[in-house]
């Protein structure tokens, strides 16, 4: 690799990987910068008694400052930006894993016991693969650097030994090495986009496996997606709520809810709330057995917690082996999975719309685990960490049990909340009733009598 290569690496690095404003900082960082960096971390750590094991990243250091003096031996210029970013990306590193990550995976460590070991045996053939790709490496030193090799040479390079004999080799010899070389870079790209390809095939069948074994319901996206059509007044959006119904009003309103949380983590919205927060929801029905059970509503959540983050896959894919079962079939393991995504993810939203439309003994169980939940992770992890919403008619059954929010917490609506909603839907309604259709003529209304029937169905509605 010539000159020209390397810093054109170094630029694409400062271009695309740092922020502006870190830049400056990455060109100026040393390997004197790193080691002073490491240094005063072992010594707060040491006056603590909590002391990092740093050797892994000893051979890492050492190979690198030869590789400068290797550079500066061969006289080669901007060596100190080539290095910076090497140097800047390791102590940048450091710097977080002192602040941001050791706080973010504060409170983790039952779930790291849990997933240590499936990440771990998943992570065997993303080893191989960096195996592999070294092994290429050190194929092509040893093929393309016998004319440079100089036996005498050892860790602590002496640049005047560079100058002997072994050093001059013909043109001939250089030219076989830059297309040896060629053809290495060739051969290990290929490499590599085989083996990245291989290695989305094996987690995209993985998450299928994974998917299909949850066997949640099928029905939850055109669920949503038959809600949000319903909701036709587009200057309010908040169409209508039957207090006494056990029809759709609050459900449209829970899929108005779940659209705009949604939007919320949109650049357009300038991230109101996180952008890697996670939305759950689910729509319970009466008449369907696959929306009103609690391991059915366990299976809806969960089905779109791995659909939406893969970090776990190796977890829920051996909980999924050991289980002994073609599907997703106790409580108990869905809990445990559900569990460690509430505990993974650093914000999520859980929206389950129609709970009253379950058995009172199925209710029960989804309002108790997930209230437990959200205890928990304010008490154990962060607060606020898990948001929980409950769209559902009075249910004095689980006011009896106790298992649902105070009073503070709950938020009733009234028939009058939504009475413009009301008169904006009828509205709209009578005027498509009075336009003529393929199969049926419209309806002759004057100006009165669409006034009249608007202030009727208003007059008389009940939210």
């Amino acid at each position: 690799m010539d000159l020209k290569e390397l810093l054109e690496i170094a630029d694409e690095f400062l271009v695309e990987a740092v922020k502006s404003y870190e830049k400056e900082l990455f060109r100026s960082t040393t390997n004197e910068n790193v080691r002073e960096y490491i240094n005063s971390i072992q010594s707060i750590r040491e006056s603590t008694k909590n002391m990092i094991n740093m050797k892994r990243i000893l051979p890492f250091l050492t190979g690198m400052e030869h590789f400068e003096k290797v550079l500066l031996a061969l006289k080669f210029k901007h060596v100190a930006k080539i290095m910076a970013s090497v140097w800047g990306p390791l102590l940048f590193l450091l710097e977080v894993f002192l602040t941001e990550l050791l706080l973010n995976y504060e409170g983790k460590d039952r779930l790291f016991q849990k997933i240590y070991k499936p990440t771990w045996k998943a992570l065997v053939v993303a080893i191989d693969q960096l195996t592999g790709a070294l092994e290429r490496h050190q194929e092509f030193i040893q093929a393309s650097g016998s004319p440079f090799h100089n036996p005498q040479a050892d860790l602590e390079l002496d640049p005047s030994l560079m100058m002997g004999d072994f050093f001059l080799v013909s043109s001939q010899d250089s030219e076989r090495v830059n297309s040896m070389f060629s053809d290495y870079v060739y051969g290990l790209k290929r490499y590599r986009d085989n083996s990245e390809e291989r290695e989305k095939l094996r987690r995209d069948k993985t998450k299928k496996s994974v998917l299909a074994w949850i066997s949640a319901s099928k029905k939850t996206d055109s669920l949503h997606k038959k809600f949000q059509d319903m909701r036709i007044c587009s200057d309010t959006g908040r169409w209508l709520f039957k207090r006494y119904s056990e029809a759709s009003g609050k459900t449209i309103l829970t899929s108005l809810l779940i659209d705009e949380l949604d939007e919320l983590r949109t650049e357009k919205k300038k991230f109101v709330i996180p952008s890697e927060s996670k939305i759950y929801h689910f729509y319970c029905q009466e008449e369907d057995p696959e929306h009103r059970t609690y391991l059915n509503i366990l299976r809806g959540i969960l089905h779109q917690m791995v659909d939406s983050n893969e970090d776990l896959l190796p977890y829920c894919l051996d909980k999924a082996e050991s289980s002994g079962n073609p599907s997703l079939a106790d409580t108990e393991t869905a809990q445990s999975l559900i569990e460690a995504f509430f505990e993974y993810n650093t914000r999520q939203y859980v929206i389950i719309d129609g709970i009253d439309e379950c058995k009172a003994t199925e209710a029960r169980r989804v309002a108790k685990f997930f209230m437990e939940q959200v205890t928990k992770c304010d008490n154990d992890i962060k607060q606020g960490r898990l948001r929980l919403l409950f769209m559902s008619q009075p249910n004095p059954d689980l006011a009896r049990a106790k298992v649902m929010p105070e009073d503070g917490a709950c938020v009733p609506l009234k028939g009058t909340d939504n009475a413009e909603d009301i008169r904006s839907y009828v509205k709209k309604r009578i005027v498509d009733f009075s336009e003529a259709r393929a199969t049926r003529s419209g309806f002759n209304l004057s100006e009165n009598d669409k006034d009249q029937i608007e202030s009727s169905i208003c007059r008389r509605s009940e939210g």
